[in-house]
């Protein structure tokens, strides 16, 4: 099943919203740059709404101890920029180690990318991740399903990543619920189960976000009975409709070729001009095979249709979507 992936993602569909690991010391370290001796009055304002509960309060105040310390005893700029980091990053592996589940996602996600003072750790990153996950925390076992997926910090296990894409879409997370669904499809981790897919692709089609509902109406193409062909022009349209630039191509071959619908060159030309001009997949024009079979006329009103769309977006956006890191040996990646 050809998937794509573009990285607006805010996308996407979009990326999980982590706060940088050193959020702290991103305060702190604005304060270093005052004369030393008011690193911790300042740091004491900035920071009150940066931590809430007491165990956070509680962490605040250690840190700002230390810098306080450091800067009665002389510490230059740079002295203290260095152990805000390093005070920061030990409190938040304390409050992780406590069961917060926020900070083992962003200490999990920061291990994975690495940082300027935080070395990329894949093991480290997979350890934090499970933690999350078996919190039973959907966004943790997401992660946890695609480290396995990818072998990140874990060797790769396509079963494992199956069971916890499983667990995350039983809560509702609708990236889990489309990669439930593609791993039913094409036999991954699990028996091919055409049933399943269905099931899994129309959960995230459902939640309203466009790329979704590409999904569901690209995997629906692909299939034989014309009551999905028909369904899968269906979803495409509702995708297409709301912008969805894969979907609008994707619905101009089904109008094309009369697949799902009756043949209209002139719709199949809109939507494959939209599709193009977004960098659609394929994306890069409107087929050859369409371009000899359409008339001028036919064209010139295809145009003018796809000149005049404006796309109807819904308010509805899929949370917490983390980029798929991708799988050895396939060049796929996660939808955004």
């Amino acid at each position: 099943m050809p998937q794509t992936h573009r990285m607006s993602q805010s996308d996407s569909l979009s990326l999980l919203p982590l706060v940088p690991v050193c959020q702290v010391a991103v305060i702190l370290l604005c304060c270093c740059h005052l004369p030393a001796q008011s690193v911790p009055q300042e740091a004491a304002a900035s920071t009150n709404s940066a931590w809430q509960t007491n165990s956070q309060t509680a962490a605040k105040e250690e840190i700002l101890k230390a810098l306080t310390n450091a800067a009665e005893a002389g510490a230059t700029q740079s002295e203290l920029k260095a152990l805000a980091r390093a005070e920061a990053l030990k409190a938040l592996m304390k409050l992780a180690e406590a069961g917060d589940t926020k900070l083992q996602l962003d200490l999990a996600m920061d291990y994975e990318t690495g940082l300027p003072w935080l070395p990329r750790d894949t093991n480290a990153a997979f350890r934090w991740c499970r933690k999350a996950a078996e919190s039973g925390d959907s966004r943790g076992e997401l992660m946890l399903a695609q480290f396995y997926q990818a072998g990140v910090g874990v060797e790769c296990d396509l079963t494992q990543a199956f069971e916890w894409f499983r667990k995350s879409a039983e809560q509702g997370n609708v990236v889990a619920e489309m990669n439930l669904g593609m791993a039913y499809s094409g036999g991954k981790g699990v028996q091919t189960n055409v049933t399943e897919a269905q099931k899994w692709y129309r959960k995230a089609a459902d939640s309203g976000d466009p790329f979704p509902e590409f999904m569901f109406g690209l995997f629906n193409s692909a299939q034989d009975d014309p009551a999905d062909q028909e369904r899968a022009v269906t979803w495409l349209r509702k995708a297409a409709d709301q912008g969805e630039c894969d979907a609008q191509f994707i619905l101009g071959t089904c109008y094309q070729l009369g697949r799902g619908v009756e043949k209209d060159l002139v719709e199949a030309y809109k939507w494959e001009t939209l599709g193009a001009r977004a960098g659609g997949w394929p994306g890069t024009k409107v087929s050859s095979d369409l371009l000899k079979e359409i008339g001028p006329s036919q064209m010139m009103e295809g145009l003018n249709r796809a000149n005049a769309f404006e796309p109807h977006r819904s308010d509805v956006k899929i949370p917490d979507m983390p980029q798929r890191l991708p799988v050895p040996g396939e060049s796929q990646s996660l939808p955004r």
